[in-house]
Formats: C-alpha cells, structure tokens, sequence
C-alpha cells in the first residue's frame, strides 16, 4: 500500500510511514452540594487504548469531599478567617503512553546485492512485542485546606498527597541471549509522597505603593517499591527504595596524591590518577561491589517566588526559581582531554606542582578509553537558584495622552535568566546539556493603545 513503499523490490525514493492510534473515552460526573457547607463529586472514566495488546480498557474513579468551615456557626464571630475549606480526594489515573505498534514483534527490511541483483530480506526488530501489555494505575489520596484572612491579604493552599503506581510502563533491557535488546512491559511497583504549597499575599499596600507576591513550593520522594526481579535490575538503572531515575556509578574521591602513592598501588594506580571508593575494603574495585546509587536528576524541593511592585506609573516584576537536591550529568565534565593538547580545554590537571582533585594527570600517550573511573567525573551537584525574569515598565498618566490618539502607553525593559547561583559554570536548568544552553536574553518594548 501507500505507507510500505520502502518494502519495494526495487529502489523506491519516496517512502513515508502510516501510523493510526485511538483513545475512546466515556465520563461521568455527579456533584451534591448541602447548605454550601459539604461537597461531593463523583467522577468515573471508562477509556480504551489502541496500541496496548491486553486488557485495552480500564475504569478509573475518583471521589472527593470538601467542608466550607467558613460557614459554621462557631466560624461567625471570628474575624481572622475570610475562607477556610478541608478538602480530601481519592482516585485512580492510567497511562497508555507506548507508541503505537511497539507491542508487536516486527521484522526490519535488510536489503542485500545476490546474484548481481538487489534482494530484499527481513530480521527481527531488536524490541520484542508483548501480547499482554496493560494500562499502567496510580491511586492518589490527596488531603489539602484552602485558606484565607486578612480581608483575603493573604490566602493559600497546603495539600499532602500519596500516589501508588503499579503496572509501570518502561521500556526494560533484555539479556543478548534473548535475541532482542528491549522489550516494553508492565513492571514494578513505585511509591510517591509529597507536600505542596502555595501563597498569594499583598504584602504592603500604601496611596502610591503596592507590593504583591506569590509563591508555590513542594518536595516529593519518589521510590521503587518492587520490581519484577524481586530485587534491584542493575541493567536498567532501577534499584528498590530509589527514585525510576537513579545515577549507578563508582563513588568518586579525588585524584591520588603524592603522598598515597603506596595506597594507590594497592588498587593498581598511580599518583594523578582518579580515586574512587573502595565501598566492601577489598582492596580491589569490583563493579558488582564498589558502585553505589550516587544520586538522582530528581530534585528533592522546587520553588518559585513571584514579586509584584508599583509605585506610581512604574511597575516591577521579579521571578526567582529554585530547583535543590538534584544530580545531573554533566555533557561539559565529559569534554576532557588526557592528552592536555594545547587546542583542547583547559582544565585543573593534576601534576605534582599542582596537586588538585579535579582532573587526573596529562599523559600525551593516553586515550579517553584507557582512563580509569572516567564516567565519575561526570556526575555535578546540580542544584540551583535563579532570577529567572526581570520586567520594569512606566505607564504614561492618561493626562498627557489626551491630545494624542493614544488611549495608553507603555515601555518596558525585561531580562530573562538574568542571575544563577549554583556550583556550575553554566545555567543547569536544562539538566547539564550544554549544546543548547539557555542564555540570558534583554528586550526593551513598547506598548500603544488606541
């Protein structure tokens, strides 16, 4: 047909690909409402899949319940609270989110020259379909109280929430004896916990000055609960009681030094070179032994703080963000020369005049293969705090636009990724790619109404 061009005897330039998926999905919604002081809402969804091979269908409910305290009696005399709302929910969510197709075993065309003459043949896709691929359930409670007071000068939410996922859909290495590399499939079971914030408040308001700020905050811990191998799968990165996404590496120390050169050759190194840790005091370094879980690109809190000034005719907003307790790999720590050629980077080699614990020692007869531990230099504290966004504008007073055809006038100045506090010589928002690094960008505008 028009979409397997590519499967031609003969040499075809033109080839495209057919690919058809579907989501059919029914819902249903029942609310009650008692004197505006308790709500309820039940919610169902009944959906299906096209490109799951198992049970495409699933149901997935949900119930929450929510108290208005405000409106009690015993809440009439006070006069701190404006708002205050308990809330509570339960429900289960699915994910379907496989590409179409990728549960089937297909065969790849090869073409090869046989008798002079162009032949067309097949092998085994390297991912291995699965004929009993189901949707992947998570169940979430979720406990949270709305407030506010102050003549609303303040208001906020606070919500706790668990969420259980099983049935996970990854994509899992298979061993090379199998035939295949990949296979996708339901596996594992993982455990999320979390504490979300958010406040809105004006925080002081005069004739002229007004100052407003916003902020939203949460931490969450993510952890593999169980794994189909009973016990941590190494050749997925996946490991009980640690995050989906978890770094597995040797445990970095520094370079050998001058002084420890009798330690080092315990271990079969010299001075210069990269000292990782010895985690079972074998004295040797074993990769089933001495790798660690070392961290995860899995940040442990975020937060974002929007500041609203006004004085006047001026205006002032400042966005600060702030991602902590994150590990990313580095693509820049990758760039390394062991040679030290004088058109390569510079870097804080270690020599015995310089003895530093950053770079091993320069050896102009040494390729980057042949550098022990070399992946350890990779991994950075990414952590960060930013000035993500700085605006300033003046409105014109409207007096001074009356005898022009302008109904408002603004100019502003605006920078973004303005200012980056972190332990890397770069913006790590990005998660430590370098080739498309964010940069700082300056806009001056104006803006005319008629």
């Amino acid at each position: 047909g028009f979409y397997g061009l590519g499967n031609a005897n003969a040499g075809v330039s033109t080839c495209a690909q057919y690919v058809e998926n579907e989501l059919l999905s029914f819902t249903g919604r029942v609310q009650y409402d008692f004197n505006e002081k308790y709500l309820f809402t039940l919610v169902g969804r009944y959906d299906g899949a096209s490109q799951l091979s198992g049970d495409k269908w699933a149901l997935f409910p949900s119930v929450q319940g929510a108290w208005r305290v405000i409106e009690e009696g015993f809440m009439a005399d006070q006069r701190l609270f404006t708002d205050l709302k308990l809330r509570a929910s339960y429900g289960t969510a699915g994910n379907s989110s496989v590409d179409p197709y990728d549960t089937q075993s297909v065969l790849n065309r090869v073409t090869f020259a046989y008798d002079e003459k162009l032949a067309v043949g097949y092998a085994l896709s390297p991912l291995l379909g699965n004929d009993n691929l189901n949707w992947e359930i998570s169940n979430t409670v979720n406990v949270g109280l709305d407030f506010a007071l102050l003549g609303n000068k303040l208001s906020g939410t606070i919500d706790v929430f668990q969420t259980k996922t099983h049935d996970l859909l990854l994509e899992r290495l298979l061993p090379t004896s199998s035939g295949f590399e990949r296979s996708y499939q339901n596996v594992g079971k993982t455990e999320t916990k979390g504490i979300e914030l958010g406040l809105n408040g004006t925080i002081l308001e005069r004739s002229d000055f007004k100052w407003k700020a916003s902020l939203s905050w949460f931490t969450t811990k993510e952890e593999i609960v169980a794994l189909a191998t009973g016990s941590n799968d190494i050749a997925n990165g996946w490991f009980i009681g640690e995050p989906t996404q978890a770094y597995y590496d040797y445990e970095r120390l520094g370079i050998w030094q001058t002084d420890e050169a009798d330690q080092a050759t315990l271990y079969g190194q010299i001075p210069g070179e990269i000292k990782v840790k010895d985690q079972d005091g074998s004295t040797s370094i074993s990769t089933t032994n001495d790798r660690v879980v070392l961290g995860s690109p899995r940040p442990k809190w975020i937060g974002n703080l929007n500041n609203d000034f006004q004085y006047k005719s001026f205006d002032l907003s400042v966005q600060v963000f702030a991602r902590w307790g994150q590990m990313i790999q580095s693509t820049f720590a990758n760039i390394y020369d062991p040679t030290a050629n004088e058109n390569s980077i510079k870097h804080t080699y270690w020599t015995p005049e310089n003895p530093s614990n950053e770079y091993p020692r320069p050896n102009a007869n040494t390729s980057r293969s042949a550098v022990k531990y070399l992946s350890t230099m990779l991994y950075e504290d990414g952590s960060y705090i930013k000035i993500r966004g700085i605006t300033l504008g003046y409105n014109f007073p409207k007096g001074l636009l009356e005898k022009t055809p302008l109904s408002q006038a603004r100019i502003y100045a605006s920078a973004k990724n303005f200012w980056v506090n972190s332990k890397l010589d770069y913006d790590p928002e990005r998660g430590g790619a370098e080739s498309t690094p964010l940069s700082k960008l300056f806009v001056m505008g104006v803006n005319l109404q008629f």
